[in-house]
């Protein structure tokens, strides 16, 4: 049988989640300092290790329920912020080279190479908090090109994401811009002189217009 007063100081056991992790303890949550509950005149008061003891006790059940709904919260937002439902790190797979080679609206391209292949792709990184980025539309630009096999489009080789940022590794092109060989060919050459030859810029014309052939199938 337990008395009232047994009941009052008796710590029970509970699991509290913090943020994904259980865990499980008898007292996870501290009450006021001792000396500020005994009186000015107690001989307690002398006794400099009192002063700093806490006491241990258990959160009430209300208390439990707001832990817990917190967390749920969190996580809840966390998982909302994911685009691909899975954090992993690029960096186990790829070495990923620190110099840019190309910038976009919202995302930059370095080269990386697969470290059991030494193959060498393009890893475009987009940080998924910044102003004007939607996780809609990175969603969809992944469905779009998994659904992309054509010789003439970049191929869609992996995805990976973290908590800051989506990376997207495709093909690496290393021909440059378009526009800027036109700019180059345009400024090293005589007026008179075209950009391209005819069957040069032939071939180029059909690359474009077969891949949006495709992409309007």
């Amino acid at each position: 049988i337990i008395t009232h007063a047994e009941r009052k100081t008796t710590m029970t056991k509970h699991n509290i989640t913090d943020c994904g992790i259980a865990t499980s303890s008898n007292s996870m949550m501290f009450d006021e300092v001792f000396d500020k509950a005994i009186p000015d005149n107690s001989p307690m008061t002398n006794n400099a290790t009192t002063k700093c003891t806490a006491r241990l006790v258990s959160p009430s059940y209300n208390q439990q329920q707001d832990i817990s709904d917190h967390c749920s919260k969190e996580s809840a937002s966390a998982a909302a912020m994911s685009i691909t439902g899975k954090f992993s790190n690029i960096e186990h797979k790829y070495h990923i080279d620190p110099r840019v080679l190309g910038t976009g609206h919202h995302g930059r391209v370095r080269e990386c190479i697969d470290r059991t292949t030494g193959q060498r792709y393009a890893a475009k990184s987009i940080r998924k908090n910044d102003l004007g980025v939607k996780p809609g539309e990175l969603a969809r630009e992944i469905v779009l090109l998994q659904d992309m096999k054509h010789r003439s489009i970049v191929q869609l080789v992996d995805v990976y994401e973290d908590a800051e940022y989506l990376h997207i590794v495709t093909d690496l092109c290393k021909g440059g811009e378009l526009f800027d060989k036109i700019v180059e060919k345009s400024s090293n050459s005589d007026n008179s002189a075209n950009c391209f030859a005819e069957d040069e810029a032939a071939r180029i014309i059909h690359q474009v217009l077969t891949a949006v052939s495709y992409m309007h199938k």
